[in-house]
């Protein structure tokens, strides 16, 4: 059939008087072609009424998709924060223990957290929906709205895409999409991260088993020989061995003490001080192969050992002008070496002083010890653990002053004189005189003159020391306490000696007593070895150190003297479990795995955890449940939309079929708003429309 000039131009004529763009009530197509939306009838006054299509229904609610992201994502980050403050050991090296399904909870958090974030994924969508039916949160246009589709702010490449835009200044995302990329970023960051925060260590988990231990309890701790305490002490410390407790190696702290405060309890087995660290309050116990617990009886102790610069320091050392001599000392039961000279001094007050020289080969030494208790005290029970740093309460007190010369012998060359710090004050058995040489000060210790054999030393001295001196308070009990294995601290002490067996020799002797007795038998080589300071050089028959022995040796030998003393009380200082006894009071570890901190802050992904929860809660709460069109902003809805502006999308040059949708700025001019296109009709129809056309929740849409 021909068209006609005229009839073209009048074709034409009303093709350009439609507008493409208008979207009101009338030219927006809201039903199928030829059929109307509303079929007219007859009601009770005969007046003719409107019914209400077959296929129109009122906008839905998803409750189980909303309920979904309103509960799962906070559930997943309570998990999270339950692995952290429960389940997590913050320090695997110091405390290696943890729950025995430590491992299992390990695990299962990557299969949660994927779980969570996934259905995170899926709640959001249909908040999505929601929301973009929303006056504040819909799409700006079209081309807004289509990159909402397949859930790009969910994923790698929708971000990518936004990423590369942004760089291009080209904004094709709207506040919401920002929103909901942002907490998906939050939960795809945070999971990997805390896979980062936790990490699985070798460490102990708790079981039912019964240890076999060693050590002394109770029964047997008075039962020993007499002189086995000495023995087993003077052997390890000596030769320098390690202050390494046997066995598992566990030392019990008090519960108010860090135990990240003592290097010495960094790991397992625990040690006792070998240098100037103080024990604050320690129970030892008896030891098995792995760490045990429960209910335990053993030694409690605390003591602290420091240098001395004043002799203001001293509380017993410094009553020097009240020497009077007391008598020679008995023989030498630790084999350290037998003295020359040991004098045993007294003082106007209870405490008793030692003085005894020393020889190291190419060092002569004068030394002094003082103590407040006597050196055959036994545990009866009334002990007490009342302590102070400063030694008050009912600590035992040591004091340990040491005067060194140097002699000369063959060989000797290149020897260091430097002594710091030392003793100001505290004056010396010998000086020097106007010539240069040296001369016995008769008035220093008026008691103990005969301890110096003039003729023998003085002429061979080249250079005196300063004095040095170590300060040690100790207190010390036995008794019985309830052992904590996920933090190694005792509780609930009560303090009960061990039995008499009715002979007073053979009671042990309280902690520090064999140090006491120890020492004044101690030659100076013993000291050096002890503090594994370096060895003396060799000349033919003869060795000769090049050095005073230092306040820190000193100070490391004594300190070490103590920590033996403890373990040879409890342990005999023995490591081996070849004579391990069953304790039916404790319980044993097990090795298994343990959750410990990784490189990452728990925090930071904690952090990310909690706004990702946050934030999808209060979007469920608010927008989740109120009804809308579709689930999700799927591709049917975008089918439909593109349906009703059929005619708009034709145009070839704003909407090229191979190109980016980014790049047709015709999606620019269709409105982005899911909305009503007949708001003031009965039944509505849901489509793309302009700001204010908002859809009514009472009303049916087709």
């Amino acid at each position: 059939m021909e068209i006609s000039s005229d009839q073209s131009d009048s074709l034409l004529s009303l093709s350009s008087s439609t507008p493409q763009n208008s979207l009101n009530d009338d030219n927006l197509p809201s039903h199928p072609p030829n059929q109307s939306p509303h079929q007219p009838g007859t009601g009770q006054n005969g007046q003719p009424t409107l019914q209400v299509p077959s296929n129109a229904h009122m906008l839905r609610r998803f409750a189980i998709r909303s309920l979904l992201l309103v509960v799962i994502p906070p559930l997943v980050t309570i998990y999270y924060f339950f692995i952290w403050k429960v389940l997590v050991s913050e320090d695997p090296e110091r405390l290696p223990v943890g729950h025995r399904n430590a491992i299992w909870v390990y695990y299962s958090w990557f299969i949660v957290g994927v779980f969570g974030l996934n259905v995170s994924r899926y709640g959001l969508a249909g908040v999505e929906a929601a929301m973009l039916q929303h006056e504040f949160w819909h799409a700006k246009n079209a081309m807004v709205l289509t990159m909402h589709s397949g859930h790009s702010w969910s994923g790698l490449g929708g971000w990518a895409r936004c990423l590369k835009r942004l760089f291009a200044r080209k904004h094709i995302v709207g506040r919401l999409w920002y929103l909901l990329a942002t907490l998906s970023l939050m939960a795809t960051v945070a999971l990997p991260l805390s896979g980062l925060s936790f990490e699985l260590f070798d460490g102990y988990v708790k079981s039912s088993e019964i240890p076999n231990v060693i050590g002394y309890n109770a029964s047997d701790f008075n039962r020993r020989p007499p002189q086995r305490l000495g023995e087993r002490l003077g052997g390890v410390w000596q030769v320098g061995s390690p202050t390494v407790l046997p066995a598992a190696g566990v030392a019990f702290t008090a519960p108010y003490l860090d135990r990240s405060q003592y290097s010495y309890l960094g790991e397992l087995p625990n040690s006792l001080p070998d240098d100037g660290e103080s024990v604050p309050d320690l129970f030892l116990v008896p030891q098995a192969r792995y760490p045990s617990g429960g209910e335990a009886w053993g030694l409690r102790i605390s003591y602290n050992c420091s240098l001395v610069d004043s002799v203001s320091n001293f509380t017993i050392l410094s009553q020097r002008d009240m020497f009077t001599y007391a008598g020679r000392a008995g023989y030498d039961p630790y084999g350290m070496g037998y003295q020359d000279f040991h004098r045993t001094l007294s003082t106007s007050d209870p405490s008793k002083i030692t003085a005894f020289n020393a020889t190291a080969s190419n060092i002569f030494g004068f030394g002094a010890v003082g103590s407040n208790t006597d050196d055959n005290a036994w545990y009866s029970g009334g002990e007490g653990f009342e302590y102070t740093a400063g030694g008050g309460g009912n600590a035992s007190i040591l004091e340990y002053a040491l005067w060194q010369f140097h002699r000369d012998i063959a060989g000797d060359v290149d020897f260091n004189n430097t002594v710091s710090p030392s003793i100001s004050g505290m004056g010396y058995p010998i000086y020097k005189t106007e010539d240069g040489s040296f001369a016995h000060n008769s008035s220093f210790w008026e008691g103990a003159a005969h301890l110096f054999n003039t003729t023998l030393y003085l002429g061979h001295v080249r250079a005196v020391a300063p004095p040095i001196g170590v300060r040690c308070a100790r207190v010390s009990t036995l008794g019985t306490a309830k052992l904590d294995l996920d933090t190694f601290t005792f509780h609930s002490f009560a303090p009960g000696p061990p039995p008499e067996f009715g002979t007073i020799e053979i009671n042990t002797v309280v902690f520090g007593t064999s140090v006491l007795r120890m020492l004044p038998t101690t030659n100076l080589d013993r000291i050096f070895e002890s503090a594994n300071a370096p060895q003396p050089l060799g000349a033919g028959n003869l060795q000769y150190y090049q050095n005073f022995l230092r306040p820190d040796m000193l100070l490391r030998s004594i300190v070490r003297a103590h920590a033996f003393d403890a373990m040879a009380l409890m342990y005999d200082n023995v490591n081996t479990l070849a004579n391990a006894y069953p304790q039916p009071n404790m319980t044993t570890m097990r090795p298994g795995k343990i959750i410990g901190l990784g490189v990452v802050p728990p925090l930071v992904p904690g952090v990310f955890f909690c706004i990702w929860a946050f934030g999808c809660c209060v979007l469920g709460v608010l927008y989740g449940f109120s009804p809308r069109w579709a689930e999700t902003l799927d591709a049917f809805s975008f089918l439909r939309f593109g349906a009703d502006y059929a005619d708009d999308i034709c145009d070839p040059q704003e909407f090229g079929s191979t190109v980016e949708f980014d790049k047709s700025d015709g999606l620019c001019r269709i409105p982005g708003l899911v909305g009503d296109s007949r708001v003031k009709r009965e039944v509505g129809h849901i489509t793309l429309v302009p700001r204010g056309n908002i859809a009514s929740k009472r009303k049916k849409y087709m």
